[in-house]
């Protein structure tokens, strides 16, 4: 074998080693919060609970919702208080949704729901929320 194959086999080799370095690092920043059969009704219903997220990261909420429609809104805090609206989505039965929240001043973040119904309706809802760790 030639001294260049060999050159170029070894060269291979660190750059896969290093892609696989590099992709094990971005996915041990992630982190997900899950909460599965959150009966959701015409009240505002707490989905995902606040949580201490990357502001300088998008999150992403993903919303399975059950049998009637819904409105998911997501809100923002930096202080884990005084509560700020961001975005809401209406959400069709049976349908899957996702919200990003993008790059912006808030540290902390939750998801709520309500259905859009009559006040007896009720939804379950599944949903999670992919984010990254503060530094």
């Amino acid at each position: 074998m030639s001294r260049k194959a060999k050159l170029g086999i070894v060269s291979i080799f660190f750059t896969w080693i290093f892609v696989c370095m590099v992709f094990v690092g971005v996915v041990e920043a992630q982190a997900v919060k899950e909460r599965l059969d959150v009966e959701v009704a015409s009240s505002e219903t707490e989905i995902i609970e606040s949580t201490y997220t990357d502001r300088y990261r998008n999150r992403r909420f993903r919303i399975e919702n059950g049998e009637n429609e819904i409105i998911a809104t997501v809100w923002g805090s930096n202080g884990d208080e005084n509560w700020e609206y961001w975005t809401s989505e209406t959400i069709a039965p049976e349908k899957t949704d996702s919200i990003v929240l993008g790059v912006n001043h808030f540290w902390y973040v939750k998801l709520t729901g309500r259905t859009t119904g009559l006040p007896t309706e009720t939804s379950i809802v599944d949903a999670s929320l992919i984010y990254h760790l503060p530094d």
